[in-house]
């Protein structure tokens, strides 16, 4: 652990050493990180491989899938595995198209899809009869949740702390 005489020291330290060089990268490798877990949140939304009903943070209980969608989905041989009850899992097209991306600069990270229809999903579509099931936010919330402590210690690390 780093030791200071005086406050100046320390906020000499944190100038020089830990604001200008380290802080940045572990920021980016929290992103990074953050961004993986993301993704592969939506990912396991989608498929259903984690539990999409319960209420996410502000984003609201799924409705369940209608008996008409399990029908259609079942004679024409869609779902993961297929298993109509699979919820956004259809052909698997929006499954594979979750990207997310880390921009250094601005110290940002995206999640998202280039899939058309994922908005229609993501918020509803009252016109089509078809409830907001978001998928994406819900895995930003769980993903943050999940790296905690792991981003806990990275920040405490880059500060010159031990972990």
């Amino acid at each position: 652990m780093k030791r200071f005489k005086n406050i100046g020291q320390l906020a000499d330290h944190l100038e020089r050493q830990v604001l200008n060089r380290q802080l940045p990268s572990a920021f980016v490798e929290i992103l990074e990180k953050t961004g993986q877990n993301a993704h592969h949140q939506a990912q396991d939304i989608i498929i259903g491989r984690v539990n999409p009903l319960p209420a996410t943070g502000p984003f609201p209980q799924w409705a369940p899938l209608k008996d008409a969608t399990i029908a259609a989905k079942s004679r024409n041989g869609l779902g993961k595995n297929g298993n109509p009850k699979s919820m956004l899992y259809a052909t698997g097209n929006l499954h594979d198209h979750i990207a997310f991306h880390v921009d250094r600069t601005q110290k940002t990270m995206t999640l998202g899809t280039n899939v058309e229809y994922a908005a229609m999903h993501e918020y509803g579509d009252p016109i089509h009869n078809i409830p907001a099931r978001p998928f994406l936010a819900p895995a930003i919330i769980r993903a943050v949740e999940a790296r905690k402590n792991a981003n806990g210690k990275m920040l405490n690390q880059a500060l010159g702390g031990n972990s």
